[in-house]
């Protein structure tokens, strides 16, 4: 029997939870490619069950952003002491301390062959200079592929990476009968008689809570609706803006059209039952290019906003969602409440959307795209 290529990842710790893109991802793919063995970190006391698959217990922290520094190091150890892998992958969002990691142990392991994906876009484009070390780098995104093209021109060519987009995988939501949805809705506490309009963006890194906050006070003015804004407090900083978020809408939350809630483990069964999914960010900056949440709630049926300018104006590009400019209320309240005044034109968008990710966003494909990256990486 012929040996399996072998793939070490370098990434978070590859257990549930996986409420973040950055563990829910790298184990999708080791556990959709059979023809392929993986050895992947999971918490002591933890493991990935999948034949293809060799558990390393090695971190003790389940913290769902970041590794702890000893977790790290012993990651770090770990990669270096390997015999087996022909691949080192690293899933790294840029940053100084993981590019530092990522260059130091690429270059000590000179023998292998490096993938890095980009799981996260940089606030600055220039940024992405300092992050490229790998053989092989792969983004999600066609913004994120030009942003790397670009940084790589930069470095001498004996050191240019081979530059791939792959989009994000996941696994689609099915769209639900409108009896069905409408039970599901009325059991999660939201009226069926409303539009449902869901914002699961960030409290801090963009100012687009704050956008989405303006637009709701003419958006709920003008169509009967709910506006559900869920977003999970990820720094020091969420406090105060969740806090002028609740002045901008406090007349619409003491009326109970808004409401804002924190991490919830119903989260996909909310997107299935929204009319409309808003992201108007001018950027995905702490999240996958084009976002899971967004991407979900389209296999689902339910269109989206997205912010133009963004990694996820590809969408709109195709013409299978709507694109705003970001920071501008007026023109998000216009899209949400023209969609919401033309019931046809929301459902064929969302047919549109479905389709879309039906083609290019399966975990499948996902999967198959990563196993040529490694054969024709090992193959180089």
């Amino acid at each position: 029997m012929a040996r399996k290529p072998e793939v070490f990842f370098v990434s978070k710790a590859l257990n549930p939870p996986f409420d973040d893109s950055g563990k829910l991802l790298p184990f999708l793919i080791a556990t959709h490619n059979p023809d392929l063995r993986f050895h992947v970190p999971v918490n002591k006391g933890q493991e990935v069950r999948a034949g293809n698959v060799h558990s390393m217990p090695i971190f003790t922290s389940n913290t769902a952003y970041k590794a702890g520094l000893w977790d790290k190091a012993a990651l770090f150890w770990h990669a270096l002491r390997d015999r087996h892998a022909d691949i080192l992958h690293f899933f790294f969002s840029p940053n100084k301390l993981g590019n530092r990691f990522g260059r130091t142990l690429a270059g000590m392991r000179r023998g292998l062959v490096t993938v890095q994906t980009i799981m996260s876009l940089p606030m600055q484009k220039q940024e992405m200079q300092d992050a490229l070390f790998a053989d092989w780098v792969v983004t999600w995104s066609k913004l994120g592929q030009s942003w790397a093209e670009e940084a790589a021109q930069v470095l001498p060519e004996q050191k240019r990476p081979k530059v791939v987009h792959i989009p994000p995988g996941i696994i689609p939501l099915q769209p639900l009968q409108a009896g069905i949805r409408n039970d599901l809705r009325e059991k999660l506490g939201f009226p069926a008689d409303r539009f449902l309009v869901l914002y699961p963006g960030d409290l801090e890194f963009t100012d687009t809570a704050i956008t989405v906050a303006h637009a709701a006070r003419r958006i709920l003015a003008e169509i009967p609706g709910t506006l559900v804004m869920a977003m999970r407090p990820k720094t020091e900083k969420s406090e105060e803006r969740l806090q002028e978020v609740q002045r901008i809408l406090k007349e619409e939350i003491e009326q109970e059209s808004v409401r804002i809630l924190g991490s919830i483990d119903y989260f996909q069964d909310l997107l299935s039952v929204s009319d409309l999914v808003l992201l108007p960010a001018p950027s995905t900056y702490a999240k996958t290019d084009i976002p899971l949440a967004v991407l979900e709630a389209m296999s689902s049926g339910v269109p989206a906003v997205v912010g133009q300018g963004s990694a996820m104006q590809e969408l709109s590009d195709a013409g299978v969602a709507i694109g705003v400019t970001p920071g501008d209320a007026d023109a998000l309240s216009d899209a949400v409440i023209g969609l919401c005044q033309d019931r046809t034109r929301l459902r064929d968008l969302g047919k549109k959307a479905a389709k879309y990710v039906q083609e290019f966003h399966t975990v499948d494909h996902m999967a198959r795209a990563f196993a040529r990256v490694y054969m024709q990486a090992i193959k180089r």
